[in-house]
Order: C-alpha cells, then structure tokens, then sequence
C-alpha cells in the first residue's frame, strides 16, 4: 500500500525510501505550527514510488525523486503570503529552486500547489531545468482566493501548462509552450499580462478570468 509519513516537525530521508508503483506521501508540519520546517532529501538518498507527494513547508532536495509514469506534487498548506516560489532559493515557505527541479523524475504530471498563498514562477525553462520530466504536464494551483499566481522574473517555458486560480494570475513575462496546450484560469480575480507580453501555445489556448486584459497572443 502506499507509505506515507507525518509529522508536526520536519522530515529528513537520509537513505534511498522506496515503494515500488506504489505510492509516497511525505507531510511535515501537519498542523501548521509557528517555525521553520522542511522535507529534506540527502543527497544519493532517491526517492522511488509510483507517485510522490511532498506536503508541508520547504523542501531540500538533493538526490532523484522519481515516479516513473506517476505523478510528482508539490503542496504547501501553511502560509498565506510568499507560499511557493518555483526556480528560486529563497524568500518562500516552500521554495523549489532550478537545481531540484532537475532531481524530479517522471513521464506523469507534475504538480505546484498553495493551499492559502501566493505562488511565483521565476523564469522556469522545462526542457532545461525539469530535464527529467522534459514532457510531463505541468500544473500550477492556488487554492485560496484573493491570492494569486505569477510569473515574472523572466520568461517561462512549459511543454504543457495548466494554471488554476481561486484568485489571480499575473503574467508578467512570456509565457510559453512547446508541444502542448496553455491553460489559464482565474476564478476570483483578474487574469492579466503586463504590456509587452507574449502568450505562446504549441496547440490549444484557454483563458478563463472575472476579467482578462491580453496583450498579444500567439498560436504555433
């Protein structure tokens, strides 16, 4: 059955953990206490199963996390601020910068998510920096509403996107991608893209907002 470990403080896997097709679940600070807290994965410690989750605040991850055609997802269930920062070190509850999204591995899905907060994605380029998972189907999700999901820093760059949510999302920088489609939904709030910002799809686009302000958008 699957493996799945929980705690009110933080989790280190010093030793490779395998579940064989089977699922993995790996939550630290369950009850949202006040304090640093973090999933660790060492390095040379791989993490094998047929999905894998890691629910809680940050994540340290040195060594593969590989699902093989499972899913791979990311939650942060805390924070109602600076939540989930994707390609970046620092300044986040959960930051997964570029050097760990090398270590996901896996042909299935891959999903960011903010369970009360923000999310910001600075700059992704999938088939560079996720280049074990080069045609997995990214999905991006903020929960709560009033918060948004943004992508600046520099322009991004998905072989499949799916952005939802509850609040908004701000495209400030290109938004690409390469083989799949390109879906944005805002539920709560605006969806918009700063003047100057393209919005490029490999196949079918879909925008869905209380109210859309689109600049330029682009079929290839």
């Amino acid at each position: 059955g699957a493996f799945l470990a929980r705690t009110n403080g933080s989790i280190t896997i010093s030793n490779d953990l395998t579940n064989a097709n089977r699922d993995i679940i790996l939550m630290a600070n369950r009850d949202c206490d006040v304090g640093s807290f973090s999933i660790t994965v060492d390095a040379n410690a791989e993490v094998t199963g047929g999905s894998i989750t890691l629910y809680g605040g940050d994540v340290v991850v040195g060594a593969d996390l590989d699902a093989g055609s499972g899913a791979i997802t990311f939650i942060e269930q805390c924070t109602t601020t600076t939540s989930v920062g994707i390609g970046v070190a620092t300044g986040y509850t959960m930051n997964i910068a570029d050097a760990e999204l090398g270590f996901i591995k896996t042909s299935g899905s891959v999903t960011f998510q903010s369970l009360l907060g923000n999310i910001d994605v600075t700059g992704v380029t999938q088939h560079a920096h996720l280049d074990q998972a080069v045609s997995a189907p990214v999905v991006i999700t903020a929960s709560a509403s009033s918060k948004t999901i943004t992508f600046d820093t520099s322009a991004s760059t998905f072989h499949t996107l799916t952005c939802s949510s509850a609040g908004g999302i701000a495209v400030e920088y290109d938004l690409q991608t390469t083989s799949g489609a390109l879906a944005l939904t805002s539920d709560g709030s605006a969806l918009a893209l700063s003047p100057g910002v393209d919005l490029i799809s490999a196949a079918a686009l879909t925008l869905n907002g209380h109210s859309i302000t689109v600049v330029t958008i682009t079929f290839s």
